[in-house]
């Protein structure tokens, strides 16, 4: 056996002594695709937009959330929290200490993750406006919600930073080197113009497929022109979409799409994913195996629940709920230690309370 290994070694060297070394180095790439081999066809058109929905959460918890978190830490409703752990970024945010460079991180992460996903966006929607499809309205959808999520990433930049450059085709390093900020005001007109041109061509929640559940619809895309008419100002025409979406039943018949829930409990229940008064939600799933699932609510969770503890709600915040005489957002926001009764999880009872011990947590 052995001199049969040995063999067939030497063969294999004899063969490659006898190969020329240019014809080995120049074999093709196998296995690998790029913009030059893709987007053949509608399956692959499809593909990409997925891939646009994928960095809607930045694919983990510190290129999105964390930055979310960092501005709720800068009011009085957060603290940073966790006290069993280094809080770099997370001081820097809540004790205003004007460490730019160390708290620029968080801030560079988010910048970067939205301007991936707006990237995504343009080659889809170059690409799939060259490809002929066999059914045209298909095709529009696609570059529809393409749209959408370029507008609904450029509205997360412009409320967090003002005016920044509108890239809106794919463009190379070197072609972006010297591009400069746009006006706030031009940014707020061409995410506009995005959210305006999406709900022309996106289904309404009645007509949308149900495997496609999750998909941007023309609810969606008004939802989000009316908010980035009341961020820049323009109440006048955010009511005009608002009184469109909830009010004039213009989506099926003469009853409106969008209502409110009949139970507060139900809006953030799982049980009630996609339910009428959501306009909007990141589908996902909870498979830690592959690192798929939401990352808030373990980076917010208390440390003695598998939890970071990273921004706890303050008195404040609990203060500002009682004036209001608001109970019920009271009870579904914020949790004690010892507290028995968890809204929608029974895990927690007289017997096994709520812990979110003193010597771990800030609040």
């Amino acid at each position: 056996m052995k001199r049969y290994i040995i063999g067939l070694t030497m063969m294999s060297a004899l063969s490659l002594g006898m190969t020329s070394c240019s014809d080995f180095l120049e074999e093709p790439i196998r296995g690998q695709q790029d913009m030059t081999n893709y987007f053949t066809n509608e399956t692959e058109c499809a593909k990409q937009i997925t891939g646009c929905y994928n960095f809607l959460d930045g694919r983990d918890w510190w290129q999105i959330y964390k930055f979310y978190n960092l501005c709720n830490i800068t009011t009085d409703d957060c603290w940073m929290g966790n006290t069993s752990q280094d809080p770099g970024e997370y001081r820097v945010a809540c004790m205003f200490t004007g460490n730019t460079i160390e708290l620029g991180t968080a801030c560079q992460n988010f910048w970067q993750y939205r301007y991936k996903g707006i990237t995504q966006c343009n080659i889809a929607i170059e690409k799939t406006s060259k490809l002929t499809f066999l059914d045209e309205k298909y095709q529009k959808r696609l570059i529809a919600e393409a749209k959408f999520l370029r507008g609904f990433y450029y509205l997360d930049l412009v409320k967090n930073f003002g005016g920044v450059p509108l890239m809106l085709s794919l463009k190379m390093p070197s072609e972006v080197q010297g591009v400069e900020r746009a006006s706030k005001e031009d940014t707020y007109a061409q995410i506009v113009k995005d959210f305006k041109e999406a709900a022309v061509d996106l289904p309404s929640r009645s007509e949308q497929d149900p495997k496609d559940v999750g998909h941007a619809t023309r609810g969606a895309a008004l939802g989000f022109l009316a908010k980035a008419y009341l961020y820049s100002g323009n109440y006048e025409e955010a009511e005009k979409v608002l009184q469109e979406l909830c009010c004039r039943g213009s989506f099926a018949g003469n009853t409106p799409e969008y209502k409110l829930m009949d139970d507060f409990s139900k809006v953030w229940n799982v049980d009630y994913n996609n339910n009428d008064e959501s306009l909007f939600e990141i589908q996902t799933l909870d498979d830690t195996q592959y690192g798929l699932g939401e990352r808030y609510s373990v980076v917010v969770g208390s440390r003695d629940d598998s939890g970071w503890a990273w921004g706890l709600p303050t008195s404040d915040l609990e203060n500002a709920f009682k004036a209001a005489g608001d109970d019920i957002r009271l009870k579904y926001t914020i949790l004690h230690d010892g507290q028995t009764d968890v809204p929608g999880d029974p895990t927690w009872n007289e017997d096994n309370p709520y812990v979110i011990s003193a010597s771990k947590h800030k609040s």
